[in-house]
C-alpha cells in the first residue's frame, strides 16, 4: 500500500498480511440530483419580483444563473444563494415586468363555437380568473340572422378564448365579430399580468362550419279557424328559406264533411322555422282535416331550408284540430239574476 496516498499526500505503510484479502469499491455513483422549481408567488402585477427556490436532492456546488436555461421564461433571474446544506437554491427573480397586450391572432367559427387565438408574450397567458362578459361581444351574420354570445371561456395557456353561440353557423354564412372592453371592472379580455387586449370591430371570422346537408323534418301540424300551420325541425340556426316558398297549388286541403278547402296563401317564418297556410274558410270544431304537399317539379320554389334542403313530400298528413267551441244557438248561455228590490217604509210624520 505504500503507492497509495491520502488526500493530503501521505503515502501508507505496507506490510504483508497473510490469509486476508481486502475488496476496494471504486464504483463512483454517476446519478444526478433531482431538482425542482417552486415559486413564493405564480401571478406577479406589472413591476414585482417574488422568491424563486430550487430544492436539490443532493448537495450541489458551483451552480450559478449561467446554469438555468432561461430560453421559454419571461425575465431574468438574481444571484443564486445556497443554504447550509447546499439542497436548495434561493433565486432572486429580477424579470422585466410584462407590458405588452394580448395580439388577436385566429378567429374561427365552427358550429356554435367561435374561437379567438391570441399570441401573448408572457408565458403565463391569458386570465382565466376575470374573462370579459358575454355582453361585451356582438356576433353578426351576412344573412341577418340574430347570433348571441351564450357564454366565455379562456383557456389560459393555449391562450384561447372561446365564444358558446346561442345557435350554429351555417357553412358558407359570413361572421363578423366585435368586443368592446367594460368601462368599469376587471373582467375583461387580458394577460396574466392585466394589460388588456384591444377591441375589436367587425373582426372578420373564418368560417370552419361544416356543410348542412339535412332536410327539414315536420314536427306538427295544427289548425285553428283559417290558419293551418306547419312547424319543422331543422338543424340549420338559418331555419327555413322564406325567399323561395312553395306555391299555395303544392298543397291540398281535404275535409272529412267533404266541403271544399282551398290554400288562399302561405307565409313561411325562417326563425320560427312555420310554414302558415291561410285558407279560403275557417275549419269548423270537430272537423278532420288531411294535408298533402307535393314538390313542385320545376324551379327553386319549394319547401326547402335557408341552405336548400328540400322537405319531403307529405300525402293525407293528419292535422290536429284545434278551433275552439264557438256560441251558437244551440249552446245554452248564463243567464243573470238578482233579487226583487224592496221598497223603503215611509218615515212617520212628524209632528
Amino acid at each position: 500500500m505504500s503507492r497509495l496516498t491520502d488526500s493530503s499526500g501521505n503515502k501508507g505503510n505496507s506490510r504483508a498480511v497473510s490469509g486476508i484479502r481486502y475488496d476496494i469499491n471504486t464504483t463512483v455513483s454517476r446519478t444526478r440530483p433531482g431538482a425542482s422549481i417552486a415559486l413564493a408567488d405564480t401571478s406577479l402585477p406589472v413591476g414585482e419580483s417574488t422568491p424563486v427556490t430550487i430544492p436539490f436532492s443532493a448537495r450541489v456546488t458551483g451552480l450559478d444563473a449561467s446554469d438555468v436555461n432561461l430560453t421559454h421564461a419571461n425575465g431574468a433571474l438574481g444571484p443564486l444563494t445556497a443554504n447550509a446544506e447546499g439542497k436548495n437554491q434561493v433565486v432572486a427573480n429580477n424579470s422585466a415586468a410584462d407590458t405588452t397586450a394580448p395580439v388577436l391572432s385566429t378567429a374561427t367559427v365552427s358550429g356554435r363555437d367561435l374561437v379567438l387565438s391570441y399570441t401573448e408574450a408572457s408565458g403565463l397567458g391569458l386570465d382565466a380568473t376575470h374573462p370579459a362578459p358575454a355582453t361585451a361581444f356582438a356576433v353578426s351574420s351576412s344573412r341577418g340572422v340574430a347570433i348571441a354570445v351564450e357564454s366565455v371561456t379562456v383557456n389560459a395557456t393555449a391562450k384561447t378564448v372561446t365564444l358558446r353561440l346561442t345557435h350554429p353557423v351555417d357553412s358558407g354564412e359570413a361572421v363578423t365579430l366585435s368586443y368592446t372592453k367594460p368601462a368599469a371592472g376587471n373582467n375583461a379580455l387580458q394577460d396574466a399580468a392585466g394589460n388588456d387586449a384591444a377591441n375589436l370591430t367587425n373582426q372578420a371570422v373564418t368560417n370552419n362550419s361544416a356543410a348542412d346537408t339535412t332536410a327539414p323534418v315536420l314536427g306538427t301540424a295544427t289548425v285553428s279557424g283559417r290558419d293551418l300551420v306547419l312547424s319543422y325541425t331543422e338543424a340549420s340556426g338559418l331555419g327555413l328559406d322564406a325567399a323561395h316558398p312553395a306555391p299555395v297549388a303544392a298543397f291540398a286541403v281535404s275535409s272529412s264533411r267533404g266541403v271544399a278547402i282551398a290554400v288562399e296563401s302561405l307565409t313561411v317564418n325562417a326563425t320560427a322555422k312555420t310554414v302558415t297556410l291561410r285558407l279560403t274558410r275557417s275549419v269548423d270544431r270537430g272537423e278532420a282535416v288531411n294535408l298533402s304537399y307535393t314538390k313542385p317539379m320545376i324551379g327553386n320554389n319549394v319547401l326547402q331550408d335557408a341552405v336548400g334542403n328540400d322537405a319531403s313530400n307529405l300525402t293525407n298528413q293528419a292535422v290536429t284540430n284545434n278551433k275552439r267551441t264557438a256560441w251558437t244557438q244551440a249552446t245554452p248561455r248564463p243567464l243573470w239574476s238578482a233579487a226583487p228590490l224592496a221598497r223603503p217604509s215611509p218615515s212617520p210624520t212628524p209632528w
